[in-house]
């Protein structure tokens, strides 16, 4: 079983280094790399880049302890990414999730977007909870988010500071306005 991380979780991905990430798996195919590096402009001295050499696919995937959070209506997920290469369909991130870490639900809202600026951060945030409901995740203890990059050709993306808790990160919003 996959080391849970807990909540609130934050990953700004500091340590330069995956080794010993608590909670987090990688996969690759093909020619693919996922590595923590300085290079690409990160928000701090490191960031998590997913790097298509060739062609194929990569996923970061995050286990989480929700268990103190049941019935829950405030969750976020907020992160920071940026397109290295092209921003296009060809170089796309998808947010996926599941309740055992092995059947994995894509987010309606979160398929296939990328940043619409090359080499600029942009921020992106989700409706955790109604995500988790959207896909028929159950908030218990086990909860598993994935970042799943498809590209081709040598296109990257990078990924910084990840975070999940209740902080509403847009803040209010104005729905209407009277006159």
């Amino acid at each position: 079983a996959a080391i849970l991380s807990t909540f609130p979780y934050a990953q700004n991905f500091e340590a330069g280094t995956l080794v010993g990430l608590a909670g987090w798996s990688f996969a690759t195919a093909n020619t693919t790399v996922i590595e923590a590096t300085s290079v690409g402009n990160p928000l701090g001295a490191y960031h998590l880049k997913l790097d298509n050499v060739g062609s194929g696919a990569q996923t970061a995937t995050i286990a989480l302890d929700l268990s103190t959070q049941v019935g829950a209506t405030n969750l976020e997920l907020d992160f920071w990414m940026q397109a290295l290469g092209a921003t296009s369909p060809s170089n796309s991130l998808t947010i996926q999730l599941s309740g055992n870490g092995t059947t994995f639900n894509t987010v309606s809202q979160a398929a296939n977007f990328y940043p619409t600026t090359l080499g600029q951060y942009a921020h992106y945030a989700l409706d955790l909870d109604a995500a988790l409901a959207s896909t028929s995740v159950t908030i218990d203890n086990s909860v598993y988010i994935r970042f799943s990059h498809s590209s081709i050709n040598t296109y990257q993306l990078t990924l910084d500071d990840i975070r999940v808790g209740t902080a509403d990160v847009f803040g209010p919003r104005i729905t209407s306005q009277a006159v």
